[in-house]
């Protein structure tokens, strides 16, 4: 199984009742796909949390990818030998913690670092950020 971070940087303005939306028709697909992860939007940036086979993660990428209301700053995968969110077929995180917010926000201002200055992740990097990816479980479960 594989587990993706992403950062974007939203090429529009979205309305509370768009976000739902996308929301909504995610968890639906992905609750068919069996994938599972979380959605957070500070008005500025997406971040986004994919878990799930490779082989039906990395197509949903691509069309997440080339979705024109936003533009790829920054991504990072991994290797898991099971889900972090299995039951979140796609879960906006936003209102759930103000701990999590937190979290949500370090990981959204360092991969902002990283995509506006074209750095690449290294190998140590990537751990950290999905080691508050288990942060975040422990928060929630």
């Amino acid at each position: 199984m594989k587990a993706v971070l992403y950062l974007s940087r939203a090429t529009q303005t979205f309305e509370k009742e768009q976000l739902q939306q996308i929301e909504e028709k995610s968890a639906a697909n992905n609750a068919k796909l069996g994938i599972s992860g979380y959605l957070y939007f500070d008005g500025n940036h997406f971040l986004q949390y994919l878990e799930g086979e490779a082989e039906l993660v990395d197509p949903l990428l691509e069309i997440i990818r080339d979705d024109p209301r936003h533009a790829f700053l920054c991504e990072t995968q991994e290797q898991i030998s099971e889900k972090r969110f299995p039951e979140w077929s796609m879960k906006n995180i936003q209102s759930i913690l103000l701990e999590m917010n937190l979290v949500e926000k370090t990981i959204i201002q360092t991969l902002s670092l990283f995509g506006d200055k074209g750095y690449s992740i290294n190998a140590g990097m990537s751990k950290d950020l999905f080691k508050l990816m288990d942060h975040l479980k422990a928060v929630v479960y």
